[in-house]
């Protein structure tokens, strides 16, 4: 519902994914972590004017808007 909400929830559903890899002992990456908001492309304007940062062990993730992954493009709009 909102952009606080979505930062929060991102935030703690992070904190258990690496929990997660720690009991696992499974290392993350965080230098490889990238963070993409998917949306339809009129909630992309709210998502953009966001000035939160999210972080994985005091790592700031960078936000993506378009990857390429084993040769398939995604965009933040699924296009």
């Amino acid at each position: 519902h909102s952009i606080d909400t979505l930062v929060e929830t991102l935030t703690t559903d992070l904190q258990n994914v690496l929990s997660w890899c720690n009991s696992n002992n499974i290392s993350l990456n965080v230098s490889k972590t990238k963070l993409m908001y998917i949306s339809s492309r009129h909630k992309q304007q709210s998502i953009a004017n966001c000035d939160h940062d999210i972080s994985i062990c005091d790592s700031k993730i960078q936000v993506s808007s378009v990857e390429k992954l084993l040769g398939l493009t995604i965009s933040n709009t699924l296009c």
